[in-house]
């Protein structure tokens, strides 16, 4: 798989972050595992490169936006309505968060109900 390689470092680098309690630290590493597994799967699934394409100049963003990664792999791959809404509540308040570098603390209890739908993410894409 061409880009399963960025999706296990990004989970690693989570997992390690969330072992040390680094709480914002694994956020971040799940959020960009999300979005190199939905890239990953539609390079291995579909054959539709991303990275070729935002190298072309077509540049998507990852939940909403005129080329929306999620959508794209939504017209690929079945993704229940609750990982969805997840996804999409992530991008509109944590990557903007994070982004803004907003001051305040992420919770395990955040990160924890993150990671399992990233678990649940992953079997949906690739457990076949």
């Amino acid at each position: 798989m061409k880009y399963g390689e960025e999706v296990v470092n990004h989970v690693r680098e989570g997992d390690k972050c969330y072992k040390n309690r680094l709480w914002q630290s694994a956020l971040a590493a799940y959020i960009h595992a999300f979005e190199w597994a939905s890239i990953a799967y539609l390079e291995e699934e579909a054959g539709l490169d991303i990275i070729e394409r935002e190298r072309d100049g077509v540049y998507y963003n990852f939940a909403g936006g005129r080329h929306s990664l999620l959508d794209e792999l939504t017209s690929h791959v079945e993704i229940d309505q609750k990982t969805l809404s997840k996804i999409q509540s992530m991008n509109r308040a944590e990557r903007r968060w994070m982004a803004h570098h907003k001051s305040g603390n992420t919770l395990q209890k955040e990160v924890d109900a993150l990671r399992a739908r990233l678990n649940q993410f992953l079997k949906t894409l690739f457990d076949h």
